[in-house]
This record gives C-alpha cells, structure tokens and sequence, in this order.
C-alpha cells in the first residue's frame, strides 16, 4: 500500500509537470501575435480611438461647430466621445431590441427635415458607423428624405442648409 501511494503522487507529479509544460509551450506560442496585436493597438487604438476616428474629417467638422447648434447624427455616442455634447440620433425605423417598426418614423423623417430647413439644425452622417441597421442610411437620406448635402467628407456627410451657423473653421 505504501506503493501504491508513491504511484499515485508520483502520477499526481507527472500530470501537473505536464500541465505547466504544455501551458507554457502554448503562452510561448501565442506570445509573438499577442505582442503584435498589443503594439498594433496601442498605435492603432481601437473603437473610437482609432487613427481613423481621430484623424476623421467629419469629426473636426463636429468639433469646430458652435456649441448651440442643434445636431442629429447616426453616431450620436461617437459625437459625445469628441466634443463632449448631447446630439440627437436619427430617427430610427425600427426599436433595436425588438424590431418593431417605429410608426412614428415618416413624422419624424419629416420634422428633422424642417428643422434643417427652417432652424438650421444639421444631420452628421458618419460611414464607419455600419452596424446601426435599424437607421436610415445614406442613400435613404439623400435619395427618400432629400435632405440636402452641406458637405462631403471623406469618411461621412453634413446634411443641412447654408447658414452663418456652418461658417465654421475646419483647419487646426
């Protein structure tokens, strides 16, 4: 009995070594691709700190805004990230949890055109912002709703009509 006991800790050995060598063969493998995705990202960024977002022209658009004019975006949070100010999301055709159509949404199509129209109020369309399906997207904006095109940047669309407001200056 005494050696079955040595056999049964000397098996309880060899397992755990086995363990911590297998583990250590897989954290040395993975440790190249985990450095480089760890130095990609930290000169990347990730998200809305991303080079792309931080070198967006829509987004020093956005910053360079007076701060009382009256905004709607598709990226109402990304717009809160930069600028640090409450913008209002587009409408949306469907509720996000549960896709029920909104039936207030032509209504509501129709009232942020006035306001472009009427209070000089803009819609900030950015592209990156893809997986907001229940949004209406640009060509919808443009093409269904007619909202007219301020500007065009590279990465997004200020929708709205020329005001003393949008006179703003976009350069550093």
């Amino acid at each position: 009995s005494l050696i079955e006991g040595d056999s049964a800790v000397g098996k309880r050995r060899a397992l755990f070594w086995c363990i911590v060598i297998s583990s250590s063969v897989l954290f040395m493998a993975n440790l190249r691709p985990a450095a480089y995705w760890l130095a990609y990202r930290h000169r990347e960024g990730e998200g809305f700190t991303s080079r792309a977002w931080r070198d967006s022209e829509t987004v020093k658009f956005l910053k360079a805004l007076p701060s009382q004019t009256v905004i709607s975006s598709n990226a109402a949070d990304a717009c809160y990230v930069f600028t640090n100010r409450e913008v209002s999301r587009l409408p949306a055709r469907y509720d996000s949890t549960n896709a029920r159509v909104n039936t207030d949404f032509e209504s509501q199509m129709t009232t942020l055109r006035d306001d472009l129209n009427n209070n000089h109020a803009l819609v900030i369309y950015f592209d990156k912002i893809t997986w907001r399906w229940y949004l209406p997207n640009r060509n919808e904006l443009e093409e269904t709703y007619k909202l007219p095109v301020l500007m065009r940047f590279a990465d997004g669309v200020v929708y709205g009509v020329q005001s003393e407001t949008v006179h703003v200056r976009t350069s550093d």
